[in-house]
């Protein structure tokens, strides 16, 4: 899990990790205030490698028991 202050750095970050895994297959999903909980809620249902999230939504999916943070 890579937490980042600002939803135009998570943007970035989770950019940077999609080039840099693409040829592993590694999954990335950002995940920041200002969209839909119930999108982020579907996605954690799937195959995620590295979660890029604000630290506000990442605590508001963790109190929902959508993400585990142990």
């Amino acid at each position: 899990m890579v937490l980042v202050p600002v939803r135009e750095l998570a943007m970035q970050t989770s950019l940077v990790i999609k080039e840099l895994g693409k040829h592993k297959g590694v999954q990335c999903m950002v995940s920041t205030g200002g969209t839909r909980v119930n999108e982020d809620v579907i996605r954690m249902g799937q195959t995620v490698h590295v979660v890029v999230a604000t630290p506000g939504r990442i605590l508001d999916l963790a109190q929902r028991g959508e993400a585990k943070l142990d």
